[in-house]
């Protein structure tokens, strides 16, 4: 029977494992936490793997996963593959691992026995073995001497600046490690060219150089592609007529931080060339243009916004066609990262260099298309490490049916080499018919990461297809000299997504709830509700498709659509490490959330949260939420009773003790509603649904009588509630009554049973197989001892009759005959499905009764109840709603006034030049300075108050001063629709200062604040001059106007550190604020930092910031280090109390780096001893005294 077969299939796997090398169970446990009491084999092969977890570092799940699409559409585990049939197919287990170079090395090896990589770990313990143990093979004195005739050192160093960086004689790297990475020896040698011509047949273990020197003896062999050419570039001078054939650039800039790598290339172009940007938001264009131009980038210029979707062939050949063809020879580049590949940026460089490397390159490339009219793509020789993958095709059957699509004939679809990458130039000509036919992106999937199998991998192969098709040439080229581009300085790199693992917040453990519930305490008190700010704690996620999870993002899916910014913090996801692929894996399993929804992991300090509201998910996300104190209210999503999942002891109370905490209940149904209600909280509920776009009905299954009937079963065993011996124990029952049936049994893999009865395994499917399953059985049978689940639903959506165990909870739910209720006894569910199957009648009402139990509910309509719960929770608990309306801009608004607000306390003699700066503001708007002083002594008010006119003063006591309330105070005494804030030690640097800045109004219709650019005092040290410029060169990169549905460019990652603190810097040095907007939102009562706050708060409602970079004002500090130390203990306290954020993890690393950095600028820059050493005290004093506090 086949659930034998599958077991004695699964104890062969297990014993493969466990016998194989590439299983590590020391590892395997503390890497993913997994008990002793638990098979560590038995593990990994049923749940790990899924989870993406690695059996030992020496084989890379996700990868393999990754690299081989055929595994990943099998199912099967990939180790498993890998020692049936991967390894001796010489598959990579890891990027790390060339098994074809070390079976070349070692060919007298066994694969019948022993994958590679098992005999390099067995030979070498690890896959280091090019640097020890056993030689590749013996090399003939001969056959170097003869091969030195072909090898060319300086193409080879000039290629390889590895080999160059170990200080390698370049003839031995190439004998011993490089003839088997595909590298080239010389331009006129291509490695993998010949090998597989020629070695390959003829070497036998030897190496490729012995075979040569044999072949060279016999004939004059063929070492490079006919369509290959070698490029000398050395002597040519470089051609300033001009080219006349008009070329365009374009590049796709997905990663838009990369564009310094391109900006050094694009000044090798012609002037009248065209260069074409395209991006995938709005703000990554805004970021490259603004880079462009810093940089001198003189050529015509247009950086367009296309959607994310085809990788970087749908922008080209779709995105910006209008462009390209309307030149004679386009290059199309990408910023291409390769995240699956450890050798990704290598790759870059190389195609980069050998595209726009140097002027004398384009030159050449340009002249190659004019002298030759046939010629029709160009494109830099295959970079090494791509070469063996170029030579497996996996996307023929894509490849064969598009050319169909044009018209093309099978033959058409041969080609020798194409360009891996897609980077290329191409006659435009040449691409019409391909252009011709892709005027959308229909054809294109949905970005999800891959790593091939798309119709954009596939077009890039087609391409030179087409190229040939269209009667060009296609040739390949490589310089005997690599000149290399030299990114530009200045430009930002991209934010990392990783986070390390929290250690407060682990699971199913009392440790958890060591500290008591905190109040809540939000700085605000108003709420946007078309725009809530909702964050969520849940339970971190595997591949599988939970029930539980997919409805939370389901939820979180459709709060998006409704307008909502939604920020997941998983608990316990060390497993992923990195966010941003957590991210993209909740994409790819679960549901396809957008950009606003940033995902983030748990931090041990949950003072990072932030939000409107927050909801926990489980009992066990609950306790970190109750510590959370920056959010208006705290929710409770509870699908399920959680105190029923645990005996009668520590963990149930541990659950139980969660209703207690004061959150506001959104319960999952009825049932649950009640038993809070009953418990005197506040609660709601929404409803569980099936998503009909998946789950319907099907073509009518044929009678039963000539067959035995088929039941679904829902059989995860490992969770109790499901009771799923009670089913198998009911169905051992029914077999021994003679009763024709199978069981389909879902919901977990390799299930080993103690029960005999007619069964066919099915494992975990996905939503459209376990749709397929239901519309292919008679019966389902479900069972929720608790809270009533999914299934049933899903069932019923599929028109299958469903048997439900009779409980308090199932029966609040199904109240008009939607299924059949059964005793919890086997002997009773037995008798409910054997009435049930033979009674057609009551099938086909049960079955049009669940039909429209499940119309009548859907997502939306649930993610409605819970957004509606939200908002009635907050108005209840005295928060108000605030609809932000666009504002007049200032060119618009009649009788336009502004104020200068000034609080003051001391300011010293200094404080002249401010006042004169002001004094002499040339503006077209009337505008007035208003001082506040705070009990000064040396004369600051007296100074202002002899200034007269426009100048006015008044005073409170020193004691009432504090940041937000006095600059509240200003703002609301003053008499402008627009009140520009300085501090005493701010001074405006022209006098175009204050009519730039209250311009930035004019940028967005939302604007509430404006800011501008700091400049160190002339007089003050060039450490800090550089430290400012540095800072807001940077923000004058970003976007004019900041919004949270605008955001920032993508190398921030949204949600991180750098992300939020870029988002709410805001500085009142220098910053302007809209009455109107302040009148909604002033100030909060804080000591310090309410500018920051202040903004945070402004963009969480939905007003937008505006940067003025020409809006200058000198502000810079002359600190001494006890100064330096006071004023960053206050910083540090600040962003730790209010935002959780620890400015310097690491103090020791943080101070090294700092001081390297700047004794490399004091030598650059000639600064005398004696300020460096100041610097280096203040650099110690800074970091010292942000740490004293940033761990509170």
């Amino acid at each position: 029977m086949i659930f034998l077969r599958r077991r004695k299939s699964f104890r062969r796997h297990v014993g493969m494992i466990r016998k194989s090398n590439l299983f590590n169970r020391t590892f395997y446990r503390k890497s993913y936490g997994i008990g002793r009491y638990i098979n560590a084999e038995k593990h990994f092969h049923t749940i790990g793997w899924k989870k993406g977890f690695r059996p030992s570092p020496f084989f890379d799940t996700q990868f393999y996963l990754k690299s081989y699409h055929d595994v990943q559409e099998i199912g099967i585990n990939p180790l498993i593959h890998y020692l049936l049939d991967g390894g001796p197919e010489l598959r990579r287990p890891t990027d790390d691992f060339d098994p074809k170079a070390f079976y070349a090395a070692h060919p007298t090896l066994d694969l019948s026995a022993k994958t590679p990589a098992e005999h390099c770990v067995a030979l070498y313990g690890s896959y280091r073995w090019r640097l020890r143990g056993e030689a590749p093979p013996a090399t003939s004195a001969a056959a170097e001497a003869t091969f030195k005739s072909v090898f060319d050192a300086d193409f080879y160093r000039s290629h390889h600046p590895d080999v160059v960086d170990a200080n390698i004689d370049p003839l031995q790297h190439f004998i011993h490690f490089g003839q088997f990475e595909s590298r080239d020896p010389s331009s006129a040698f291509e490695s993998f060219y010949y090998h597989r011509t020629f070695a390959a047949l003829e070497s036998r273990g030897r190496s490729l150089i012995d075979t040569y020197h044999e072949q060279v003896q016999r004939i004059v062999p063929q070492t490079a592609s006919a369509e290959s050419i070698a490029v000398d570039l050395r002597d040519r001078a470089t051609d300033t007529t001009g080219s006349a054939l008009r070329l365009c650039v374009h590049a796709h800039c997905f990663y838009p931080e990369l564009i310094k790598e391109l900006i050094p290339g694009f000044h090798n172009l012609l002037p009248d060339a065209l260069i074409v940007i395209t991006a995938v938001s709005a703000a990554d264009a805004q970021f490259i243009a603004r880079a462009m131009a810093r940089h001198a980038v003189t050529q015509t210029t247009e950086v367009r916004v296309v959607p994310n979707r085809g990788r970087d062939i749908g922008p080209f050949l779709v995105g910006c066609q209008d462009l390209w063809r309307a030149c004679d020879v386009v290059l199309h580049l990408h910023t291409k990262v390769s995240t699956h590949v450890s050798w990704g940026e290598e790759w870059r460089h190389y195609l980069f260099d050998q595209t726009l490397g140097s002027k004398a390159l384009v030159d050449w490339v340009l002249e190659s298309f004019a002298a030759d009219p046939t010629l029709g793509c160009l494109y830099p020789r295959n970079f090494h490490r791509i070469r063996e993958y170029v030579n497996v095709e996996q996307n023929s059957a894509t490849i064969d049916a598009f050319l169909a699509v044009l018209g093309l004939p099978a033959a058409a679809g041969v080609q020798p080499d194409y360009p891996a990458g897609s980077m290329a130039w191409y006659r435009s000509a040449g691409l019409a018919t391909l252009a011709d036919a892709l005027t959308t992106l229909d054809r294109f999937e949905a970005e999800a990461d891959q790593v091939d199998l798309t119709f954009a991998h596939a077009l890039e192969r087609i391409m030179p297809l087409v190229v040939r098709a269209s009667g060009y040439a296609v040739r390949n080229y490589i310089t005997e000299h690599r000149a290399r581009l030299i990114p530009v300085a200045g430009l930002p790199d991209r934010e990392s997504s990783t986070c390390p693992p929290a250690t407060l917040w682990s699971r199913d453990t009392p440790r958890i709830a060591r500290r008591p519930p905190r109040p809540v305490a939000p700085v605000s008190r108003l709420f946007n509700p078309n725009a809530l700010d909702v964050h969520w704690i849940v339970p971190s996620f595997a591949q599988g498709g939970a029930g539980g999870h997919m409805t939370i993002f389901r939820l979180v899916e459709w709060l998006e659509r409704f307008g909502h910014h939604q920020t997941l913090w998983f608990q316990n996801a060390a497993h992923f490490h990195d966010q941003a692929l957590a991210k993209r894996l909740l994409q790819t399993w679960y549901r396809p959330i957008g950009p606003r929804v940033h995902v983030r992991f748990l931090s041990d300090d949950v003072r990072q949260i932030s939000a409107d509201v927050l909801i926990a998910t489980d009992c066990w996300s609950a306790y970190p939420a109750a510590q959370v104190q920056n959010v208006k209210d705290r929710f409770y999503l509870i699908q399920d009773f959680e105190p029923s999942f645990h005996a009668v002891g520590d963990l149930n109370l541990i659950a139980e003790a969660t209703y207690g905490f004061g959150f506001a209940h959104l319960c999952a149904g009825t049932w649950l509603l009640d038993r809070m209600r009953a418990r005197g909280v506040w609660a709601r509920a929404w409803e569980l649904c099936a998503d009909h776009t998946v789950y319907s009905e099907g073509a009518p299954r044929p009678p039963v009588a000539a067959r035995p009937i088929r039941i679904a079963f829902y059989a995860r065993e490992h969770t109790p509630r499901r009771a799923v011996a009670l089913g198998f124990a009911a169905f051992e029952a029914l077999s021994e009554r003679g009763f024709p049936f199978e069981v389909a049994l879902f919901g977990q893999a390799d299930l080993v049973l103690q029960y005999a009865f007619p069964h066919v395994q099915h494992g975990i499917l996905t939503p459209k197989e376990l749709a397929a399953l239901y519309r292919s059985c008679d019966l389902g049978v479900v069972f929720s001892t608790t809270n009533y689940s999914l299934i049933p639903l899903e069932m019923m959506a599929c028109g299958l009759p469903v048997i439900e165990i009779d409980t308090e909870s199932t029966r609040a739910i199904f109240k008009n005959d939607e299924v059949t209720f059964a005793g919890p006894m086997p002997y009773a569910i037995a008798d409910a499905i054997e009435r049930l199957a033979s009674d057609p009648d009551r099938q086909a009402l049960q079955r049009a009764r669940g039909l429209a139990f499940t119309q009548a509910t859907s997502w939306e309509r649930s993610a409605r109840a819970l957004e509606a719960a939200l908002l009635e929770r907050l108005g209840e608990t005295g928060f108000t709603p605030v609809t932000v309306k666009p504002f007049p801009a200032p060119a618009v608004l009649t009788g336009t006034r502004a104020t200068v607000f000034i609080p003051t306390y001391n300011a010293g003699p200094d404080f002249i030049r401010v006042l004169d700066a002001l004094a002499g503001q040339a503006c077209e708007f009337p505008h007035d300075v208003l001082v506040i002083d705070s009990g000064s002594t040396d004369g600051t008010a007296e100074r202002v108050r002899a200034r007269g006119g426009k100048f006015r003063v008044e005073t409170i006591d020193k004691a009432a001063f504090q940041h937000g309330r006095t600059r509240n105070l200003g703002i609301a005494r003053s008499e402008g629709d627009y009140v520009a804030l300085l501090t005493q030690d701010a001074c405006p640097k022209d006098a175009h200062w204050l009519s730039a800045l209250i311009g930035g109004f004019a940028r967005g219709p939302r604007v509430a604040g404006v800011i501008g650019r700091h400049e160190a005092y002339p007089d003050h040290d060039p450490f800090t001059r550089r430290d400012l410029q540095e800072m807001f060169d940077r923000l004058a990169l970003l976007p004019n106007v900041i919004d949270r549905d605008g955001g920032l460019p993508s190398f921030l990652y949204p949600g991180g550190q750098s992300w939020g603190m870029t988002m709410q810097f805001y500085s009142d040095n220098n910053s302007a604020m809209s009455r109107e907007a302040w009148k909604i939102l002033p100030y909060p009562d804080i000591e310090w930092g309410e500018d920051q706050v202040w903004a945070a708060e402004a963009l969480r409602l939905g007003f937008q910031k505006a940067y003025v970079d020409d809006a200058v004002v000198y502000h810079s500090h002359a600190f001494d280090v006890a100064q330096q130390r006071a004023v960053s203990t206050i910083e540090g306290r600040f962003w730790a109390e209010r935002f959780g954020i620890d400015l310097h993890p690491d103090p020791e690393a943080a101070i090294r780096s700092m001081e390297e950095r700047d004794r490399i600028f004091a030598q650059e820059q000639g600064i005398p001893d004696h300020v460096l050493r100041l610097r280096l005290d203040q650099n110690r004093a800074t970091v010292e005294g942000r740490s004293d506090r940033s761990r509170a």
